[in-house]
């Protein structure tokens, strides 16, 4: 089960303020077998799906090799006043 930590940088001028709303990702997603999901995916951290004993943010199953993909967002146990959010992909 691969986790991935996703990182936003930038630089900006004459900003004051700046704060993190939670919305959640747009992805584009491609099953292992090659099969490409063409719209893209909306997963939110607010929204949940239970699947058999677990409880994950989004549930996917490829139409072309019947392959279960879940996302769900984990919070950072070390920093967690940063409120850093990582997604446990697994495929």
């Amino acid at each position: 089960m691969p986790i991935t930590k996703v990182q936003l940088q930038c630089d900006l001028e004459n900003l004051t303020d700046l704060q993190y709303e939670d919305t959640g990702f747009k992805l584009y997603l491609r099953c292992q077998c090659g099969e490409e999901i063409k719209t893209p995916q909306y997963i939110d951290s607010k929204e949940e799906v239970q699947i058999a004993r677990a409880t994950v943010n989004y549930a996917v199953k490829c139409k072309l090799c019947s392959k279960k993909s879940t996302v769900k967002y984990i919070e950072d146990k070390k920093n967690p006043s940063q409120k850093v959010k990582q997604l446990n992909i697994n495929t």
